[in-house]
Order: C-alpha cells, then sequence, then structure tokens
C-alpha cells in the first residue's frame, strides 16, 4: 500500500516519517519542490519571523533528525522559557527563574535549508 502526502514542508516531513512504516511507499506532492527536493519557494510571509519549537516537539524533532542537534546548538539562540520570557495574569507577572525548559530558535529558512539538504 502507498501513500501520497500534500506539501512537503516541516509538517509533510514529520508525517512522513510517522507513517512509513505503515507503507511500502510514501510519496509527496509539493508544487513549491522540483525533483531534487529543493524549495522553489520565492519566500513565505512569515519565513523571516522567529520560529520555536516547543520541548516535546524539539524532542520530536531531533529523534527524527538527530545529526541535526550539534548544528542547532552551535547556530540558534536558546530560549529559557521561565527566564527570557514575560508570563501574565490577572494578579501580575509570574517571576522569572532559570529552567530547563530551554529550545531553540530559528527562522524557517534556517530550518528548511537543515532538512531538505
Amino acid at each position: 500500500m502507498n501513500a501520497i502526502i500534500v506539501g512537503a514542508g516541516i509538517s509533510g516531513l514529520t508525517l512522513a516519517s510517522q507513517i512509513a512504516k505503515f507503507y511500502d511507499k510514501v510519496s509527496f506532492f509539493d508544487p513549491h519542490a522540483n525533483l531534487l527536493g529543493k524549495q522553489l519557494r520565492k519566500g513565505a510571509s512569515q519565513g523571516g519571523h522567529i520560529h520555536v519549537l516547543l520541548k516535546r516537539g524539539q524532542q520530536i524533532f531531533f529523534e527524527m533528525f538527530p545529526h541535526l542537534e550539534d548544528e542547532f546548538r552551535r547556530d540558534c539562540p536558546q530560549i529559557d522559557w521561565a527566564l527570557d520570557t514575560k508570563w501574565e495574569y490577572a494578579f501580575g507577572e509570574f517571576p522569572r527563574y532559570e529552567s530547563e525548559i530551554k529550545t531553540y530558535s530559528f527562522t524557517r529558512g534556517y530550518l528548511e535549508s537543515k532538512v531538505f539538504t
């Protein structure tokens, strides 16, 4: 049995990695990719914005692409979610403190350049 995934972005690649064991062949249809799998997209409106993965998403990503962890550590700023972000609620602001909840920030272009190479 074969599967076709529409879109070869991060979501499509993630889906493919999860369903590949259940299908004989997994193919992509993406109007923005050429035969070599390189993106031909002129750009996405959110492409230059800072992107982050939440902690569990980052764990899953590095399970799928373990060879990229050292590159992210070298290239990407790390966010400590309890120290580097501001959390407010009805009675004021949560205190900031160093935590174990740390993830990397990057642009969509950086992420795609690593995944599609």
